[in-house]
């Protein structure tokens, strides 16, 4: 059983590498290929698509995770059906707003394409979530990775071809890329033989799913709004040529976030117990909070050597921003697990309520100091808001002041980290419990 686990592991850590040749290296390729303008011009476009995309999932991500983890196959087949059928119909309404909007999201209708299509293309990306659960991540691991240097190839081959329209190819690749990721989880679903029908979409799961996704996208467009909101007023309130400066530091936020959710997900056995000790609850916060502050330690040393190697010399002067934006990332951790566990035990409506209030603790201070400081106040108003949303925000409620409590203990100290550890090694070594194991 150990062994099968660490070997689900190894491949969502495969995965992972996967997500930062697409976040990051791919990134620093278009960077290269763009001028400075150019490249916060594409960033803010595929910032309009990611937040379309956001609003699509419905906010039910952990939900089909760990219902993919607890419910047995023929059961799950319902579920996953009406989550699809759901984002669909989610799209269909998002596909006429964009349309109708352009002008205010200040993209041109020929680029509008960019938001639309990965909308649809993206209708079976929860399938992966079913994989992951039943530790089946494998073939659909490595062929994510393979498509991944496919297209990292096609971008580099831009490098040393001069044309007019590299812009668009850029774009196209883009939405190209999610097309054929579709065509990987439809392959997937059918190989696993999940199949995909209106006939197995179940009306009363559909509706539970449309009431919980409603808190539960009310959260994620709020943790949207902290993380990305920043690239919206820069594009109003300054230029293209700043949004190029700032966009390589969100990036790298970005590909440690992805990380963070491997360490998450690798620990989902752990959250999901019904009893779990405080010990043990500081153990795992104390282990994300300090292994981010580990990982972020040469990135902060080393930034501009960072950024003049993987982006040119043309950004080096997003130093300080990169710098400011690193130290968020141990606080982004323990907002990110806070989040699971309060998926687990079904806090829907005070996550809504935590994530609302911090939305508009962001919108304020991105407003003041970016139209005071430029990109260099984004910079502050990203750090300030996720030490608020993922820390301080916990004293607001009388059900999170214990979180808060617990936290604060996990930074101050390592010893419940140890403690962690243990119980990890006597759960899937020790006892070999396969229950706790089939639950991811």
């Amino acid at each position: 059983m150990l062994s099968k686990y660490l070997n689900t592991i190894a491949f969502a850590l495969l995965d992972n590498i996967s997500k930062i040749l697409s976040v990051l290296v791919v990134n620093a390729v278009i960077a290269r290929i763009l001028d400075v303008a150019g490249f916060g011009q594409y960033s803010y476009y595929v910032f309009l698509s990611s937040f379309f995309i956001s609003i699509s999932k419905f906010g039910l991500e952990n939900v089909i995770l760990l219902e993919s983890a607890r419910q047995p196959k023929d059961k799950f087949l319902g579920i996953v059906n009406s989550a699809f059928l759901l984002r669909i119909l989610v799209s269909i309404v998002l596909t006429f707003v964009a349309i109708l909007s352009y002008q205010h999201l200040s993209i041109p209708l020929k680029y509008l394409f960019i938001v639309v299509l990965p909308l649809f293309f993206g209708t079976f990306d929860f399938s992966e979530l079913y994989f992951l659960a039943r530790q089946k991540n494998k073939i659909i691991t490595i062929s994510k990775f393979i498509l991944s240097i496919f297209f990292l190839l096609l971008r580099v081959s831009l490098l040393f071809i001069e044309l007019d329209n590299v812009f668009e190819i850029v774009i196209l690749l883009y939405v190209f890329d999610f097309l054929c990721t579709m065509v990987l989880h439809g392959i997937m679903l059918s190989k696993e033989k999940i199949h995909v029908g209106l006939r197995y979409v179940n009306k009363n799961i559909l509706f539970v799913l449309f009431k919980r996704g409603s808190l539960l996208l009310g959260a994620g467009m709020s943790i949207f709004i902290i993380m990305r909101i920043n690239t919206f007023f820069i594009e109003k309130y300054c230029s293209f040529y700043d949004l190029g400066i700032y966009s390589p530091a969100i990036k790298v936020c970005e590909l440690s976030n992805a990380f963070i959710i491997l360490i998450i997900n690798v620990l989902t056995p752990v959250i999901v117990k019904d009893q779990l000790e405080v010990e043990h609850k500081t153990g795992i916060y104390s282990f994300l909070f300090w292994c981010s502050l580990i990982c972020i330690f040469p990135l902060f040393i080393f930034s501009k050597f960072f950024l003049l190697i993987l982006f040119g010399d043309k950004y080096v002067d997003g130093e300080i921003i990169l710098r400011i934006t690193l130290l968020s990332i141990p606080f982004v951790a323990l907002g990110m697990l806070q989040g699971r566990f309060f998926v687990n035990q079904m806090k829907d409506r005070l996550n809504l309520i935590r994530m609302l209030i911090s939305a508009v603790f962001t919108l304020l201070m991105s407003y003041i100091l970016i139209r005071e400081y430029g990109i260099e106040g984004a910079a502050y108003a990203y750090l300030f808001s996720q030490v608020f949303t993922n820390f301080f925000v916990d004293l607001f409620f009388k059900e999170t002041i214990r979180d808060f409590l617990i936290k604060t203990s996990a930074i101050a100290g390592l010893k419940n980290t140890v403690e962690l550890i243990k119980m990890i090694f006597k759960t899937y070594y020790k006892n070999g419990n396969k229950d706790i194991i089939d639950r991811v």
